[in-house]
């Protein structure tokens, strides 16, 4: 058997003894087993959250051009509702909405009549009626 440190008084102990000789703590050698299954759980929950982006969007550069994937969701067309009527446009129930693949543009359908397009300009944006 091996000698590890004990975990409490630091004297050489059995790694299969179950208590220390020496202070009399029970189980004086933990095996790090435990450790490195809650740093490998850990790990995961941390990729799982980088990589999750509740399924809306994601985007990745590509030869300088943003590549965007966005679903249709009511919270995708509550926000572009907001951003056509901030800039002057009617607008009073979006019907569904459209995104290009690049450019960061979406096409809003509104009313069963309008048509718009909003482009992404590093944080301001532009509406155009179509």
């Amino acid at each position: 058997m091996a000698m590890k440190k004990c975990r409490e008084c630091g004297q050489a102990v059995s790694s299969s003894a179950k208590v220390c000789p020496n202070c009399g703590v029970k189980n004086p050698y933990a095996s790090p087993k435990g450790l490195i299954r809650f740093v490998l759980l850990l790990g995961l929950i941390a990729f799982a959250a980088i990589t999750n982006q509740g399924g809306k969007s994601s985007s990745s550069s590509s030869s300088g051009s943003n590549y965007q994937t966005v679903e249709d969701s009511q919270d995708l067309r509550d926000e572009a509702q907001l951003v056509i009527q901030a800039k002057g446009y009617k607008c009073k129930k979006v019907n569904s909405t459209s995104a290009a693949a690049f450019g960061g543009e979406i096409t809003v359908f509104c009313d069963d009549v309008y048509q718009y397009k909003i482009k992404d300009n590093g944080g301001k944006y532009v509406v155009t009626a179509e």
